[in-house]
């Protein structure tokens, strides 16, 4: 008899820890990044929830999550940009009903953690800060190669926050160049300046022929 009473209250219990679990909300982050621990994260996160050139055009929403870049993208970016550390927010943005998700890279002072810069995934929809194409100002590269490595290595982050892929590195004068692909061609070009002394400088993302894209808002 005592044994029949356990059970049906184990039952009974189980039954509850199952409804408990259904309507308790679920808080969910991404697996962070090795350098993505709170104290680094707690400037990113104000700035997404705060800032106004974020703003400007539209209104948006930090959900709260960071995704994860992949290992070996994230030690290419470490080597190429030792003086930034990168982020990819998730964020919900409200342009036309209903609400949708984008994805933000955000690039942070290494040191300070101060946001240097960002650029939207659907970097052909919503313009990047102002701030972004100046992130390889006076840098002095080693050489051209080293230069244009840098550019591929910031276009395979962008392709990556789009399943789209990176086409060929084009090196002219004063300009080096990497195709972002999309399908079957290219669909943008991610350009930056270089002078004789090997000192780089503004960076843009510009159409195939060569004139600066067109954003939605």
């Amino acid at each position: 008899m005592f044994g029949t009473h356990r059970m049906i209250t184990k039952s009974v219990l189980a039954t509850l820890a199952c409804g408990i679990a259904l309507v308790t909300p679920t808080f969910l982050k991404s697996a962070p990044n090795d350098h993505q621990d709170a104290p680094e994260e707690a400037k990113v996160v104000a700035f997404l929830n705060s800032n106004l050139e974020l703003r400007k055009s539209f209104t948006c929403r930090f959900k709260g999550e960071f995704r994860p870049i992949p290992q070996n993208l994230e030690a290419d970016l470490r080597q190429a940009f030792p003086m930034y550390r990168f982020y990819v927010a998730k964020m919900e943005v409200y342009l036309d009903p209903p609400a949708k998700e984008y994805d933000l890279i955000v690039l942070a002072d290494a040191k300070t953690e101060e946001i240097a810069a960002y650029i939207w995934a659907s970097y052909w929809t919503l313009p990047p800060s102002v701030s972004f194409e100046r992130i390889f100002q006076g840098h002095q590269a080693r050489s051209k190669e080293d230069a244009l490595n840098q550019l591929k290595v910031l276009a395979q982050l962008i392709a990556h926050t789009n399943n789209d892929k990176v086409g060929k590195g084009i090196k002219e004068k004063r300009r080096l160049k990497v195709e972002l692909l999309r399908g079957d061609g290219v669909f943008r070009i991610l350009e930056v300046k270089i002078d004789k002394t090997l000192r780089l400088g503004h960076l843009s993302i510009t159409r195939i022929d060569g004139k600066k894209p067109r954003y939605f808002v």
